[in-house]
């Protein structure tokens, strides 16, 4: 049986700092300085990214710990899950 991984999908929303945006991307994601500014200006160019894809137990944390962190700072951001196919 192949275990289901979840995409999770970043949204743009043009209120939330381009900074907050990379710190979560470091510090949830484990993406190094660089690698979370390309994912951040893709995630503003494209309106969306796929920035992890894990089993759906981590993949639930990773969103609620983004999101916690977006809203303790006063900013919402659209995170989703989506089946990797």
């Amino acid at each position: 049986m192949d275990i289901i991984k979840f995409d999770i999908v970043m949204h743009n929303n043009d209120k939330t700092p381009f900074d907050l945006v990379c710190y979560v991307l470091e510090e949830i994601f484990d993406m190094t300085s660089e690698e979370a500014n390309k994912k951040a200006l893709e995630i503003h160019n494209n309106q969306k990214s796929v920035v992890g894809t894990y089993i759906y137990e981590i993949a639930v944390d990773k969103q609620y710990q983004a999101t916690a962190i977006f809203n303790a700072n006063g900013y919402f951001m659209n995170i989703d899950l989506q089946i990797n196919k």
